[in-house]
């Protein structure tokens, strides 16, 4: 994540630490009214390590230089490192994958045209849900948000807008490969919060079992409100 506002003070380490994903991973279990275990609907078959076995979890910042061609980055890095995780998916019990955000590049003039850049993302990524498919989610970072009203040339207008306002969309082009449509029958999806669009996967949680033990995921966008600060 990227300040290209040094004037302006952004609290990044507040944001990650409201991301939740990776970074403060928790177990869930609540119990209703009359004392009844309430669970989120776990998928037990989604447990990827037996009993015993330790477990890795896989955290993706920034990839954004890699998706859009900038600063000597190429898409090539990224999948690179996606096909080193399959491949040691099994014996080093990788369980769980999380990309931290900035997945695109879209607000510099020097990176590929800002559709390329979430094909090349979506390329990357889905080759994760390959079988054995390896649990994932993606988080929406400042870059990831691109107001239509604003051309790339202009990045201090052409993002850190916020992504929940249904009146100007800005994560049209994240929603577009890793919305609630995409992930809504994966095992390890949790669902997403009931904002505007039903396909707005900018709030959303992804679940998973390691053994015996449930974990959930939660995912909350950058600067939700357009309050610059958050």
């Amino acid at each position: 994540m990227h300040n290209h506002h040094p004037g302006r003070k952004i609290n990044f380490m507040a944001f990650f630490a409201l991301l939740g994903a990776v970074i403060a991973f928790s177990s869930y279990r609540t119990k209703n009214h009359a004392g009844n275990t309430d669970n989120l609907r776990f998928d037990q078959r989604h447990t990827m390590v037996d009993e015993g076995t330790d477990f890795r979890l896989i955290a993706l910042p920034d990839i954004q230089f890699y998706t859009g061609m900038a600063h000597g980055g190429k898409p090539a890095m990224f999948e690179a490192q996606i096909k080193w995780i399959k491949q040691h998916q099994a014996d080093s019990g990788i369980v769980y994958v999380a990309g931290l955000g900035d997945t695109v590049d879209d607000t510099k003039v020097d990176s590929l045209p800002p559709a390329q850049q979430w094909l090349n993302a979506a390329t990357g990524y889905y080759e994760l849900e390959k079988e054995p498919a390896l649990a994932y989610g993606v988080t929406v970072g400042n870059h990831d948000e691109a107001d239509p009203a604003f051309p790339q040339s202009q990045p201090g207008k052409y993002h850190n807008h916020p992504g929940l306002n249904p009146v100007r969309n800005t994560t049209e082009a994240y929603n577009k490969y890793f919305g609630a449509d995409h992930f809504k029958n994966k095992p390890w999806y949790g669902g997403h919060a009931d904002i505007s669009g039903k396909n707005n996967n900018d709030c959303h949680y992804d679940k998973f079992t390691v053994k015996g033990q449930k974990y959930i995921v939660v995912y909350i966008p950058f600067d939700n409100t357009g309050t610059v600060g958050e």
